[in-house]
């Protein structure tokens, strides 16, 4: 079945009032390219397609659609308005994507702090974050010539290694950037949850600090602001503990994109990520 006619369907069965024909369905810029815009009469929607690229790197939409459903009165996520033949359906998110330079600015931070000490303190989801084997299926989609004896030895070392013991488990959204986002009446918002899971605060926030390229000053501003745990300062030690492994992720994320697509926008993550990771 062709990904359209699925989506076609997917309305049919979720909005059987509205016309098919109705529907007006445009593509979304962004890394993946798996979501659409979708309008028709008022109704406003964001389609996200399950496709074998985001299967084969763990990303599930029935998985997204039950982490949605589960956070649906936090106000942190958008509402799902229906999940079938291969599409999950969200009710769009309206207001603006933040700024890029906006995370960097410290007066931002104690507002995404006190978002993400939201998100830490909801009731687990049921979906804890696999990180090894995340890490070995994602390694294993990497193109095989890039698969240096360094890249090797540092994936081994990953896999044998035991992870940090958790500070605090809670939901994650794990790809908290400017993009994913979304601003409305003072109000922040986040969307794109596709990588979301329950995982220890430490990585959670391990990530979100590396993807933003924050400062320790910064860090420091946002863990004053935090709270989701009581100790600022174990809390940075507990992310410290787990950085390396964000780090090799994220690099990791980007490698199997490539791998699976050959396009080479996915080789241009900074430099200073793969330093981070060990890599050169």
């Amino acid at each position: 079945m062709s990904s359209n006619r699925a989506l076609l369907l997917c309305l049919a069965e979720h909005f059987p009032a509205l016309p098919a024909a109705g529907w007006t369905i445009r593509p979304l810029n962004g890394l993946t390219r798996e979501s659409v815009s979708i309008e028709q009469k008022g109704v406003s929607l964001i389609g996200r397609a399950q496709t074998v690229h985001s299967a084969d790197i763990g990303v599930s939409r029935q998985k997204e659609a039950r982490i949605l459903h589960r956070l649906r009165d936090s106000g942190l996520a958008p509402r799902v308005a229906g999940f079938s033949h291969g599409w999950l359906l969200l009710y769009r998110v309206e207001g603006e994507t933040l700024p890029p330079e906006r995370i960097q600015q410290p007066d931002f931070i104690p507002q995404l702090a006190a978002l993400v000490s939201n998100l830490h303190n909801q009731p687990l989801t049921g979906y804890r974050l696999p990180l090894k084997a995340q890490a070995d299926r994602h390694f294993h989609l990497t193109d095989k010539r890039r698969r240096t004896p360094q890249l090797l030895r540092i994936h081994r070392h990953f896999m044998r290694e035991a992870e940090p013991q958790p500070l605090k488990l809670a939901p994650a959204h794990m790809d908290i950037h400017p993009g994913n986002i979304v601003t409305a009446a003072g109000e922040l918002h986040l969307i794109d949850w596709e990588y979301a899971a329950d995982t220890d605060i430490g990585l959670s926030l391990a990530t979100l600090f590396r993807a933003n390229h924050w400062s320790l000053t910064l860090i420091h501003t946002f863990l004053r602001y935090y709270s989701a745990y009581h100790c600022p300062q174990r809390v940075l030690a507990q992310t410290c503990r787990w950085q390396a492994r964000a780090d090799y992720m994220m690099v990791m994320w980007f490698e199997s994109r490539w791998g699976q697509t050959g396009d080479p926008q996915f080789l241009q993550y900074p430099a200073a990520l793969k330093a981070a990771a060990g890599l050169r």
